[in-house]
């Protein structure tokens, strides 16, 4: 139980502090996706498949199945194209590798969708041979971004570690509920193991006392032992030698006749209900007899 706690918090936690960056990675991934398919049906291929985005410091990077030969103008053009159906507001930078020698031979960089003032793109008229090509593209702050930054920037710094502050205090406020509840049911438990019903009897082991209604008696400690060792077979038959094994040991303490005196002595603490008996098996044992509670 308490090891479930633990891994609930922990993914709590996780979830907490990641929650945002997961969720921006997975956005920006889809948007790279589509971009290689449109550079894909822009050379004329329509079959070929974009494979898995992956995300090397911070750079995406996109590779495909097939080679292909593009022209500048009209590969930086499918991804301004792109950006801006989807209303990227952020500046980002686009480069070129091939593959085999890793060589970065292209390379652009735009302003997002609402100034095309800032796009960038050196040799737009160059065209480049088919073979096998990587795009890695970066993504930056959007203008409004850097606008908010240099205004406010203290004052959303502030709020952002207020909200993660509050996030850590619930946190501990669940972790500690948890554990409380958890002691608290293990101490329920712990206590409900040591109380035992007999018939009208509430037989309390820990503490070595009957209660029968409001009355409540002592019980010796072998008093106790034999009440509940009677119990844990009740309605059926324990032999002697059995008794006086477990009961007292191998301590000897005990002669012939000293069982017999702690039934009598059971017999008269269990008097106040009728449907509690402790019968003498005569030459074999005792056994504990208990009808449906109550009187």
């Amino acid at each position: 139980m308490l090891r479930k706690i633990v891994v609930l918090c922990a993914l709590l936690m996780h979830t907490v502090v990641y929650a945002d960056t997961i969720s921006e990675e997975q956005h920006r991934s889809v948007i790279v996706r589509k971009i290689g398919h449109e550079i894909l049906l822009m050379t004329g291929d329509s079959t070929s498949r974009v494979l898995p985005v992956t995300v090397v410091d911070e750079r995406y990077v996109l590779r495909f199945e097939s080679e292909f030969a593009f022209e500048p103008e009209l590969l930086s053009g499918t991804v301004k194209r792109v950006m801006e159906e989807v209303r990227l507001q952020h500046s980002y930078l686009v480069e070129v590798f091939m593959c085999e020698k890793q060589t970065m031979v292209y390379n652009f960089e735009g302003g997002g969708y609402q100034h095309d003032s800032l796009d960038l793109m050196p040799c737009a008229t160059r065209a480049y041979p088919k073979t096998c090509y990587e795009l890695a593209i970066t993504f930056g702050e959007s203008n409004k971004e850097k606008q908010e930054l240099s205004v406010s920037g203290e004052h959303n710094l502030r709020k952002e570690s207020g909200v993660s502050h509050w996030w850590w205090i619930t946190i501990v406020v669940v972790v500690i509920a948890l554990i409380f509840l958890f002691r608290k049911r293990e101490e329920t438990q712990e206590q409900q193991e040591h109380i035992i019903n007999i018939g009208a009897y509430v037989f309390d082991k820990r503490n070595m006392h009957l209660t029968f209604r409001d009355e409540t008696v002592e019980l010796t400690s072998k008093e106790a032992d034999l009440l509940f060792l009677l119990h844990s077979s009740a309605n059926q038959t324990i032999e002697r030698d059995t008794i006086l094994r477990i009961v007292w040991g191998d301590d000897g303490d005990y002669v012939g006749r000293t069982l017999d005196v702690f039934i009598s002595k059971l017999r008269k603490k269990l008097a106040a209900d009728p449907a509690i008996k402790i019968t003498n098996i005569r030459g074999v044992g005792y056994r504990l007899v208990v009808d449906v509670p109550g009187i």
